[in-house]
């Protein structure tokens, strides 16, 4: 079994069958992680408009900034009313999305329904941006 994150191995070593030689090293195992996919629901579309959506929208972008390549950004606009944000919320969830970023109380309320439902114990993390 290979160690998480790293460890130091002892070796011995034959040489010609008959000669021997200790040496130690690290071992450094390296995971390739898929990047953690965040899901934004604007309630307007993302404009220079000042406003929850707007606000939300320099986050996506400091977000996608400062964490590069280990995050993926999905945006659906405009997202208005709690069927279409639960719609839209189990889209995200079926495309691969662990926190879903809403902007609208419509977007909440969406949420918390399916939070109580068979999401309540899931990885997918549900937050009210803005």
């Amino acid at each position: 079994v290979l160690p998480t994150d790293s460890a130091t191995m002892w070796v011995l070593l034959s040489l010609n069958g008959q000669d021997f030689v200790n040496t130690t090293f690290t071992l450094t195992v390296q995971k390739k992680l898929d990047p953690l996919k965040a899901c934004f629901m604007y309630f307007n579309l993302p404009d220079n408009t000042p406003g929850w959506t707007y606000a939300t929208n320099l986050g996506k972008l400091t977000l996608e900034q400062e964490l590069g390549p280990s995050v993926q950004a999905v945006v659906a606009a405009p997202v208005r009313g709690a069927d279409a944000a639960k719609a839209q919320s189990r889209s995200f969830i079926d495309q691969g999305c662990r926190i879903i970023i809403g902007i609208h109380i419509t977007h909440r309320q969406a949420n918390s329904v399916l939070l109580e439902d068979k999401y309540k114990n899931s990885t997918v993390k549900f937050v009210l941006g803005g």
